[in-house]
Order: structure tokens, then sequence, then C-alpha cells
């Protein structure tokens, strides 16, 4: 949230008056100012948006795994166990077959 606040604070003013060049050339020339302090927090903005996606990602699988009552090396390996248990195991979410919400809260 802060990130974007001075993004519309700081940074689109600074593009409204043309001064993108100037920030292009001040950090070609290694001058350290406010043009770095704005390249500086958009990169980690940048940086957070792809921690987050990818943490989330995470977030959900493991969900999803709780859901069903399966474990991560049973995904990867499936032992005979989870052969009977999903016989028709087809798809990228064949995990998911039979999903419903009163089992995954009994589970």
């Amino acid at each position: 949230y802060g990130a974007f606040l001075y993004l519309c604070d700081v940074v689109v003013p600074m593009v409204a008056q043309g001064s993108v060049l100037d920030l292009f050339r001040s950090v070609a020339s290694g001058a350290l100012g406010p043009e770095l302090r704005t390249l500086l927090v958009l990169l980690a903005g940048a940086f957070n948006l792809v921690w987050f996606a990818f943490v989330g990602a995470l977030v959900a699988r493991h969900s999803a795994y709780m859901a069903m009552n399966i474990t991560t090396f049973e995904v990867l390996v499936r032992p005979s166990h989870v052969q009977r248990r999903f016989p028709r195991a087809k798809g990228r979410f064949w995990f998911l077959q039979g999903f419903s919400l009163v089992d995954a809260a009994a589970r």
C-alpha cells in the first residue's frame, strides 16, 4: 500500500513533468538521489508481487491437499494406497475427484 501511494504521489507527477529521461540519466551516471529511491521502490514492489504470487500458490496447493487429506509425497509418487483411493486419476488435479465441503470438514 505504501509503495502504491509513493507511486501515485511521486512517480506519476515525475512522469507527467517529463522527468523520466532525467531518471534514466541519473541512474546511468551513477548519481544517487531521489531518482534511485524511485527505482528501488518500483523494484521492491515488483519483487513483492512475485513473492506474493509464489506464496499464494503454495497456500492454495496445501489447502487443497489438506481438504483432500493427502500429502505432497502422495501426489507426486502415487503409491498403491492412493491409487486405490483415486482409481481413475487423470488430469492435473486428479486428487480433487469427489471433493465436497462436507467431506473436507469431516477430515
